[in-house]
């Protein structure tokens, strides 16, 4: 047998949603395209220079988190580490407001 140039092979699979007019393409087209929207996403979720220390003080040896879960995760210990706080505040101000004086 001889060999076949994938850019003489026509795509002839499902159409692919994110992927419009795949119709009458080759596989190296598709596969191209395919590619293509795989580094656009990576390059959208590069997190490497974000400035997360408003978040948290990470320790000297320690480097930045990289991955979305992680920088999501810090942000909702962050929120709820907040939402702590105001909830401790806002029982300080209902004592005081019914003439309880604060623990030492």
């Amino acid at each position: 047998g001889s060999t076949i140039s994938s850019n003489c092979v026509p795509y002839n699979g499902s159409p692919i949603p994110c992927l419009p007019n795949c119709a009458n393409q080759t596989v190296i087209d598709v596969l191209y395209k395919l590619v293509a929207q795989e580094c656009y996403t990576l390059s959208l979720l590069d997190l490497s220079t974000l400035d997360l220390s408003c978040f948290y003080t990470p320790c000297p040896s320690c480097q930045n988190p990289t991955k979305l879960k992680d920088v999501l995760q810090l942000m909702i210990n962050f929120m709820c580490s907040q939402q702590t706080q105001i909830n401790n505040l806002q029982t300080q101000v209902n004592n005081l407001n019914a003439g309880i004086a604060p623990a030492p």
